[in-house]
């Protein structure tokens, strides 16, 4: 599964975004260092956009990792694999997400695995704190370039 964030998410105009290579950076900066963030601290994302702790490990399970009692975070390689998708990012949105070596380890996180046993911990998502976080940065960036644009402007 994937995310995508579009203009309208961010409450500016389609064609206000950046090129892509701004899209991937602000990509980087906000979404994935968010969710990379939440996730060292045993959070996710509910359906809502709000940020939540995740249901914690079974006593065995917690028993076994040896005090790494995080929910989701073992070895943490699904956790750096998370990433802009610079192939399917655009001028237009910005793609989230994993590699398709991680991808099914994730969605069985994502939404539970009833069988086996193993609890839906929402933890892919976009919360409410990290649009605003991109349209401070959108809006600082803007400012920049008009600032440079007023530079050369006036020279």
């Amino acid at each position: 599964f994937l995310i995508i964030v579009e203009p309208f998410q961010l409450n500016i105009k389609p064609g206000e975004m950046f090129s892509k290579e701004a899209n991937i950076r602000l990509g980087d900066s906000v979404f994935v260092s968010a969710y990379r963030d939440r996730m060292r601290r045993g959070l996710g994302i509910n359906n809502s956009g709000q940020v939540v702790r995740h249901k914690p490990l079974k006593r065995s399970t917690a028993r076994n990792r040896r005090g790494r009692a995080l929910p989701l975070v073992q070895t943490g390689k699904m956790v750096r694999s998370f990433r802009v998708n610079r192939n399917r990012t655009t001028d237009q949105k910005i793609v989230l997400d994993f590699p398709s070596r991680e991808m099914i380890k994730a969605s069985i996180h994502q939404f539970g695995r009833r069988r086996k046993g193993i609890p839906a911990r929402p933890h892919v998502g976009v919360s409410q704190r990290d649009l605003r976080e991109a349209v401070r940065v959108i809006e600082s960036e803007w400012a920049d370039q008009l600032d440079d644009f007023m530079q050369i402007k006036n020279q």
